[in-house]
């Protein structure tokens, strides 16, 4: 038609409607890159820039048309009226880009006013492009991005289709292509319950709701592949069918119990009739319909996910809800998902239960927290049984490894006393923390009180060291054996050459000859003393039966106390200590030889014999203090003179009877000064509960570190002489072990 326009590369364009703009903050999109074009005056104008050639001016042809203008973009949008004004703004004369200030008409300010206020800035791909703002133009600015590379993702070989919206104005202007068929019937043939497939389920585009799609299974016979097959075809992403479902599992489970075949009929039972209600329910699953948006259509300024956790002997498992709160303070609450297990077949316990459904809880939380595009201020787990506070305490406790309590996300009330209550409850708490409970300390065992019997009636024997003695240039060992009256606290000290049996019967001889011949012994479970015991045992056996009648009173007996239990022995283990106090103070660490060693032990013996028995006072009146030596030599220091008696003071004048008298004397001080002193409890003072058969417990060995303590089993217990547990046979992975109870701890049994 215009013969300058002629070969030009011009689109056809037809019923475009202006909706951006391009000005002269562009002037790189407008400015012409070749010569332009001009005809006659009152024709149109071809010039080409960056976009390509296009036309300016009015066309003859068209003259019942309205002006044209380069279009950049095509979204539409009716009910902001702005094509009018943007053609209104094409017609007026335009102005060179200046910064000073520019004379414009009201048509100008009216057209600029409506490109700020009806447009928005969006950047893609590091452009500023002018889109036009809708009401929810922050809800669907990530679609319009998309549509905006639509055309960059097709050179890719990638075309986005099936579009479609809620709102018919978001999709009216796109290709039919590029609708979906239901979008399509909604917008050319005015369907008004528009219904599209997502994810398994149903969008009803008007409503924007979520609904549910019936899925018929047509069988002739009910067997567990067909139960199997409508089971699986029910498909609820979100969880809103779970109370539903959870049932149609439970009753499953229960059917194996009949051990059906995959493919043979199902037996009739209660159970085939509870699952015929339940497919009958079916049908009514199209009615069910939750709302796609979770968010209010006002601001929200804070949004709150609330976990429910809940657990049965069934069925366990957990929902999610979003409250949001407005600025108006009014509060909207949405269902988000929901999860839910059938309970294992073997029997748990509720506590434990509820454990699992915490853990979905859990679970659930953490999955919504990381997939949800909104910002969650908070998460609240809830539980309607006080046992989940329990639960919570558990798992933090395994996941610190035990280590002790600590208020880091949860905030419980008297979290303190549920920390400590779990922990002594807990396996492995006590495992690392328990201390033994030793029972109330006994009275005074029948041995302390031989009254008016004979120094070293019942005696405690054990044996110390090494020391170290020089026989001519070279070194060699030497142990102590201690006897120890266990009445009168009289001591006498042996040097062994060795640890042996031999030793220990020789060194037991000497002692009778010198001592006399004790009625019990005492000792720890050393295999020199036991031993000793077997060898007397054999040689008394051995005996002719009238020599073993006349020896029968002499026959000694022994009695051990339980392995790693020297407070069975205090009295002589105490003794020990001062004897190696005063070898020390004597010696020091010089090497001596075997007399000088036998020497130095002879006084220390002399000095603990000549100890005081109980308290001694500083008052010169009063009479000197009974002591060990004032029964075995008459007096209560071997280095002082023997005391004189008046006539008075004797029985009579025949002398045989003065050490009865001295007797007397030291048994009268004996109970009057230092047996009272006996009675008196200075620890284990409380009454405890006895250890029992089947108690799981840890042995103490302070050979090795508590992480190598071994754990076993009580199998047998034995009782002091008040009938409180004071040892026990423990069963260990390889062996059976005696110990006292001090050195056992309880421990919780596992879960």
């Amino acid at each position: 038609m215009y013969p300058h326009l002629q070969n030009l590369p011009l689109p056809a364009i037809s019923d475009a409607k202006p909706l951006i703009l391009i000005g002269s903050d562009n002037a790189d999109l407008i400015l012409p890159l070749q010569p332009v074009r001009a005809g006659p005056q009152g024709t149109p104008v071809a010039i080409y820039t960056r976009l390509g050639w296009s036309l300016q001016g009015p066309c003859a042809s068209e003259s019942n048309r309205k002006q044209h203008c380069i279009l950049t973009r095509t979204l539409h949008e009716p009910q902001l009226q702005i094509t009018d004004d943007v053609e209104r703004l094409w017609k007026i004369n335009i102005l060179p880009y200046t910064t000073k200030q520019v004379t414009r008409s009201k048509l100008d300010h009216f057209a600029f006013k409506t490109l700020e206020d009806k447009t928005v800035k969006v950047t893609v791909d590091s452009e500023i492009h002018h889109v036009i703002a809708v009401d929810w133009a922050q809800k669907t600015k990530r679609n319009i991005l998309m549509c905006n590379k639509q055309f960059k993702i097709q050179d890719g070989g990638f075309n986005i289709r099936q579009w479609i919206s809620n709102d018919p104005d978001v999709v009216k202007d796109l290709p039919s292509e590029a609708r979906s068929e239901t979008c399509e019937l909604w917008l050319m043939q005015g369907n008004t319950e528009p219904h599209e497939g997502t994810l398994g389920l149903r969008w009803q585009c008007e409503k924007d709701c979520i609904t549910y799609k019936y899925r018929p299974i047509a069988y002739s016979t009910l067997t567990l592949n067909v139960v199997y097959r409508i089971l699986a075809s029910q498909y609820d992403p979100l969880g809103f069918l779970t109370p539903y479902l959870a049932r149609a599992k439970v009753i499953v489970q229960q059917l194996w119990q009949h051990k059906p075949q995959w493919g043979e009929p199902l037996p009739e039972c209660e159970l085939l009739t509870e699952w015929h209600l339940w497919e009958s329910e079916l049908k009514l699953m199209n009615q069910v319909s939750l709302p796609r948006c979770i968010d209010p259509p006002e601001p929200v300024n804070q949004r709150q996910l609330h976990i429910f956790c809940d657990a049965s002997e069934k069925v366990y498992g957990s929902v999610a809800y979003l409250k949001s709160e407005t600025n108006d303070g009014s509060s909207h609450v949405t269902f988000v998902a929901a999860r839910s297990r059938v309970a294992p077949k073997k029997a748990l316990s509720m506590p434990r239960l509820e454990l699992l459904a915490a853990q979905t809880g859990a679970q659930l939380a953490s999955t919504l927290t990381s997939e949800m595009t909104i910002d969650i201020h908070k998460v609240i787990m809830w539980n309607p049984n006080h046992n989940v506070t329990k639960l919570l305490i558990k798992k933090y406790d395994s996941e610190l490894h035990h280590y002790g309590a600590e208020r880091r996300k949860f905030w419980i009330l008297q979290g303190h006393e549920a920390v400590k209550k779990h922990q002594r409850q807990c396996h492995d708490c006590q495992k690392w923390r328990a201390n033994p409970e030793i029972p109330l300390m006994a009275d005074l065992p029948e041995a302390r009180l031989r009254l008016f019997k004979a120094p070293f009636y019942s005696t405690g024997i054990d044996c110390f060291g090494p020391m170290y003695i020089k026989i001519g240039r070279r070194r060699e060992k030497r142990y102590g054996i201690i006897f120890k009256c266990m009445t009168t606290r009289a001591v006498h000290i042996d040097i062994l050459d060795s640890l042996d049996t031999d030793a220990f019967l020789m060194a037991l001889r000497r002692f009778i000859s010198r001592r006399g011949c004790p009625f019990e012994l005492l000792s720890d479970c050393g295999t020199n003393f036991k031993g000793g015991e077997n060898e007397l045992c054999k040689a008394f056996e051995a005996m002719n039966y009238e020599l073993k009648e006349k020896l029968a009173k002499n026959h000694i007996r022994f009695q051990f106390n339980p392995p790693f239990a020297p407070h069975f022995g205090g009295l002589w283990e105490r003794e020990i200590r001062s004897i190696k106090y005063g070898q020390r103070s004597i010696l020091g660490t010089e090497s001596v030889s075997e007399s000088v060693l036998r020497t130095v032990m002879t006084e220390v013996e002399s000095i603990l014999n000549s100890k005081p028995l109980g308290y001694t006072s500083s008052d010169i009146s009063n009479t000197d203090p009974v002591s060990p030596y004032t029964l075995l030599i008459g007096r209560s220091d071997p280095a002082l003179p023997q005391v004189v008696y008046l006539n008075e003071d004797r029985l009579t004048k025949k002398r045989f009877r003065q050490s009865q008298v001295l007797a007397d004397n030291f048994w009268r001080k004996f109970i009057k000064e230092y047996l009272p002193n006996l009675q008196q409890r200075v620890k284990w003072m409380d009454e405890l509960r006895n250890v029992q058969t089947d108690d799981v417990v840890l042995i103490i060995d302070h050979l090795h570190t508590r992480s190598e303590w071994k754990i076993g089993q009580v199998i047998e217990t034995y009782a002091g002489s008040d009938g409180r547990e004071r040892s026990a046979k423990v069963k260990t992975s390889d062996n059976e072990i005696l110990r006292p109870v001090s050195k056992l701890i309880k421990l919780p049994k596992y879960d």
